[in-house]
C-alpha cells in the first residue's frame, strides 16, 4: 500500500477537481479500474453514480449540485 493511502489525500484532490468543474458549470466524469475497489468506494461516497462500463473500467459521473 502506498504510504499516502487512507490519509484523505485522494478525497481532498477529488473534491478540489469537482469544485473546479462546478465553477465551470460542468459535472465530472471519470473511470476507475474494476479491480480498484477502494477508489470505487471513494467515488460512491463522494456522490458519484454509475454511468456505464467498459471491459476494464467502471464509468462514474457526478452531476452539478442543484
Amino acid at each position: 500500500m502506498w504510504r499516502g493511502q487512507r490519509r484523505g489525500y485522494g478525497t481532498l484532490a477529488l473534491r478540489w477537481v469537482v469544485e473546479r468543474a462546478s465553477e465551470q458549470d460542468a459535472g465530472t466524469l471519470l473511470q476507475v479500474h474494476r479491480v480498484n475497489e477502494d477508489a470505487h468506494r471513494l467515488y460512491l461516497s463522494e456522490g458519484f453514480s454509475p454511468a456505464g462500463e467498459t471491459e476494464t473500467h467502471h464509468l462514474m459521473r457526478k452531476s452539478l449540485q442543484s
